[in-house]
């Protein structure tokens, strides 16, 4: 696979890039459109020390779950995860502005292909 990456001081293309492998409950979602914002700009600046493949905002269809449901369903991605039990997540509102348990889950973004 190929994927635009990140190593700290620049932006590469990577041509071996490791092949997606969802984990229980995860999806392989084929993206269609990405977007460049802010966040990816800080990243290239140093912001939170990430090194992988930006690209967060992103738009797509499921092409393999845990759920046969979701399959073929058109998705959006998230990069922040809510704790699940507080206010804020049960009242649907998670994870922004970000209750005190949610966190980020560091996976690689979708400037791959």
């Amino acid at each position: 696979m190929r994927a635009l990456r990140w190593d700290g001081t620049r932006l590469a293309l990577a041509r071996d890039a490791p092949d997606p492998r969802p984990g229980a409950g995860e999806a392989l979602v084929r993206v269609h459109l990405a977007g460049i914002c802010r966040t990816d700009l800080e990243i290239t600046r140093g912001y939170l020390g990430f090194r992988g493949t930006p690209g967060h905002e992103w738009v797509g269809h499921v092409l393999a779950a845990d759920d046969p449901a979701l399959v073929g369903r058109r998705v959006v991605g998230e990069i922040n995860l809510g704790c699940g039990v507080c206010q804020s997540c049960a009242r649907g509102s998670a994870p922004l502005p970000g209750p005190p348990g949610a966190r980020h889950p560091g996976a690689d973004g979708a400037f791959a292909s």
